[in-house]
């Protein structure tokens, strides 16, 4: 597999557990089952499962799978302009090879972003609720 399609292979599986959180903050009662009783892509139910495999205890302790799968995250970055708005907040997720944000300016959607070498990767998510939260974490 080219370097090319590992960025964007990358990236798909971070899309994935954006669109899986998004479906665990909708509906929380059985989360193991929520891939089958709604009839998600496999690649969805399959991040669903990862999450509360992995972040279980951590939602425990913080209240909500955002928070959970966020604390996990390296870091966090505020692009302000010089009236002082927030333009932009970024998660990074991983650094080196890859290096990969999760991107947010508000409304419903972030943008997911891959550079392994010199490739890159780019795919916007429908995820309202985590690009609120990664926009809210930057004005608390």
């Amino acid at each position: 597999m080219e370097k090319n399609n590992l960025a964007h292979e990358y990236a798909l599986r971070i899309v994935y557990d954006l669109e899986a959180l998004e479906v665990l903050l909708r509906d929380e009662k059985n989360p193991l089952d929520i891939g089958e009783t709604l009839d998600l892509e496999p690649e969805i139910s399959n991040a669903i499962e990862s999450i509360v495999t992995n972040y279980a205890d951590s939602k425990e302790d913080y209240g909500d799978w955002l928070t959970a799968y966020f604390l996990d995250l390296l870091d966090f970055e505020y692009t302000i302009g010089n009236d002082g708005v927030i333009r932009e907040s970024r998660a990074i997720v991983t650094v080196g090879g890859p290096h990969a944000e999760i991107a947010s300016r508000g409304g419903d959607g972030v943008n997911v972003r891959v550079y392994w070498g010199g490739d890159r990767s780019e795919i916007w998510a429908h995820a309202p609720a985590v690009a609120n939260y990664l926009f809210e974490l930057a004005i608390v």
